[in-house]
């Protein structure tokens, strides 16, 4: 056996496949891809339900992912705030601490005002 031929046959041997492994190899290739549609899904279902409890103006807006996280964020901290202070209107106002300089509305308390505004007009 020369060393090229041995070359050859070792390639040869290293790949070679049992023919029942590619059967299995494409099945478990199909299941992973089922498996990522699986969870896209059920990722976008999850982000279209938190989407629907964000209130925002027009209430149809289309938000990116990464808007719904962030407003989702500020909501909850708004809805805090509500608790803690009693407040339905302004609460986040209410809530600082601080100079009226340093004191801001949220965009929850801003779209309230807004909607307070053109009813009285």
């Amino acid at each position: 056996c020369t060393e090229e031929t041995w070359e050859q046959h070792m390639f040869s041997v290293s790949s070679y496949k049992h023919p029942d492994s590619q059967p299995a190899a494409k099945q478990r290739c199909q299941a992973n891809a089922r498996e990522r549609d699986r969870t896209q899904n059920s990722v976008n279902i999850a982000f279209n339900t938190l989407r629907l409890l964000i209130p925002t103006e027009p209430p149809d807006r289309k938000l990116s992912k990464i808007e719904i996280l962030r407003l989702a964020g500020s909501y909850i901290t708004h809805l805090d705030n509500q608790l803690y202070t009693g407040d339905l209107e302004q609460p986040c106002l209410q809530k600082n601490d601080v100079s009226d300089q340093d004191k801001s509305l949220c965009t929850f308390c801003w779209s309230a005002v807004k909607k307070d505004v053109s009813v009285n007009t």
